[in-house]
C-alpha cells in the first residue's frame, strides 16, 4: 500500500507537489498540480430549499363557455 506526503511547493505560483512513498517510506514519485477550481452547481431543490427561488403557482379558468355549441 502506498502513502503519500503533501508538500508545498518553493515557487510562489501556488504549485501543490504530492509526494508518493511506499511503506518504508522510499520515494516512487510525485504528482504536481498547477492549478485547480471548483464550481458548485445548485440543482432546482437547492434553490428552493435556499428560499433563492419562489414558486408562484397562477391557476386560469376558462369562463367563455367557446368549448360549448349553441344547441347547449
Amino acid at each position: 500500500m502506498l502513502r503519500d506526503a503533501l508538500a508545498k511547493s518553493d515557487d510562489s505560483k501556488g504549485k501543490v507537489t504530492l509526494f508518493i512513498l511506499d511503506e518504508k517510506n522510499r520515494y516512487k514519485g510525485k504528482f504536481e498540480v498547477g492549478s485547480c477550481t471548483a464550481r458548485r452547481y445548485y440543482t432546482f431543490f437547492d434553490l428552493v430549499f435556499r428560499n433563492q427561488l419562489n414558486i408562484v403557482p397562477i391557476i386560469g379558468v376558462d369562463f367563455s363557455m367557446a368549448n360549448l355549441t349553441f344547441n347547449d
